[in-house]
């Protein structure tokens, strides 16, 4: 089966690690009205066998007002769900991403793990929020132990964004063991 894709530009996925008991996050920004797609990665994982779920986007959320360089809690338009333990995505002015945790919530204010830049966000930036690792629509791919990974499928590769212009978040267990992402490749297509 054949799949019309227009391929726009790939990029590498770099390596990541972090201390034994830290999960492992990495997150891959979209470009604009782009959709990604993964046909390569690599892991590594120690004596302990891992779990590598590719988080998706649950909701899309708005900036309520203007935020500040240097602060740390956003508000947003609609969601006045408790967002605390969620991976978040706020659009910047010139398209880039930020990517941080959610770490309280109060009404529709979120307090991130991490100051924003000192560009600070928009009002009307998009914000991203993701699935918890154990919610559905994540794919979950379960890795052995003492040994490389390597995760490789054709067009349209082994995951895809939920939807054109939503970006997604590698999530790696890191438990008992050193586990690494090693690097791979993103491939973003057009509609």
């Amino acid at each position: 089966m054949g799949y019309n894709v227009n391929l726009e530009r790939v990029r590498e996925i770099p390596s990541k690690t972090a201390a034994v008991g830290t999960e492992i996050l990495l997150p891959i920004p979209v470009e604009n009205d782009k959709r990604i797609t993964v046909p390569c990665l690599l892991l590594r994982c120690g004596a302990t066998p891992q779990t590598l779920t590719v988080l998706q986007v649950r909701s899309l959320d708005y900036v309520a007002v203007d935020a500040a360089g240097g602060q740390d809690d956003v508000t947003i338009s609609e969601s006045a769900e408790n967002l605390a333990g969620r991976q978040a995505g706020i659009q910047l002015e010139g398209g880039t991403w930020f990517f941080t945790e959610v770490t309280a919530s109060a009404a529709k204010t979120q307090t991130l793990a991490a100051n924003l830049p000192a560009v600070g966000v928009g009002k009307d930036a998009r914000f991203a929020i993701f699935s918890l690792p154990v919610e559905d629509g994540n794919m979950v791919i379960p890795l052995e132990a003492n040994g490389i990974t390597k995760l490789e499928a054709p067009c349209p590769g082994l995951f895809v964004g939920r939807d054109f212009g939503f970006p997604v978040v590698l999530h790696l267990t890191n438990d008992t063991d050193q586990a690494r992402i090693l690097g791979g490749t993103v491939a973003y297509i057009a509609k």
